[in-house]
């Protein structure tokens, strides 16, 4: 039965690609996207999250954009609030499967406005499902440094983006 499924969702996949006319991925886009979150070390912890992208496409494989994302958590109950501003480079492997891989550098902030700085690397699939929308699942890790105290979070997003 698994293996029925896996071979169902590539079909799906693959199937969605050829149908859609695409338009490039170079110039503007813009996507935002839910996130399941779970913070290690001192939170250890399961929160959410939400994100908002801004950038544009160099060439078809190349994507350079700012990020900017929110992760909270129930904390001995009160809620613990990150914030994060990064700019983000995207990869995109191939054209046909594209998987891609990601990097991305910038501030962090917690809900007491301490600050400090974050990295997060990547890696997903941007779904096509038409001219310019596409949709990609996505798993992240996320180190974060504030005041000398560092976070590291794993996560999972899903975003939802326009090519212009």
């Amino acid at each position: 039965m698994r293996k029925l499924t896996l071979v169902i969702l590539a079909l799906l996949i693959t199937a969605s690609s050829a149908v859609f006319a695409q338009s490039e991925r170079k110039g503007f886009f813009i996507g935002f996207a839910p996130q399941l979150t779970y913070a290690m070390s001192s939170i250890d912890k399961i929160g959410g999250g939400f994100n908002f992208q801004i950038g544009g496409g160099i060439n078809e494989n190349v994507i350079l954009y700012g990020k900017s994302q929110n992760h909270s958590y129930d904390v001995a109950g009160s809620t613990a609030i990150f914030s994060d501003l990064t700019f983000n480079a995207k990869y995109i492997l191939n054209d046909d499967m594209p998987f891609y891989a990601n990097l991305g550098l910038g501030f962090a902030m917690d809900d007491n406005e301490n600050s400090g700085y974050t990295m997060e690397v990547a890696s997903g699939y941007e779904w096509r499902t038409g001219e310019k929308f596409f949709m990609a699942p996505e798993l992240f890790y996320n180190y974060r440094n504030i005041s000398s105290s560092g976070l590291n979070t794993i996560g999972v997003s899903y975003t939802f983006g326009w090519y212009f």
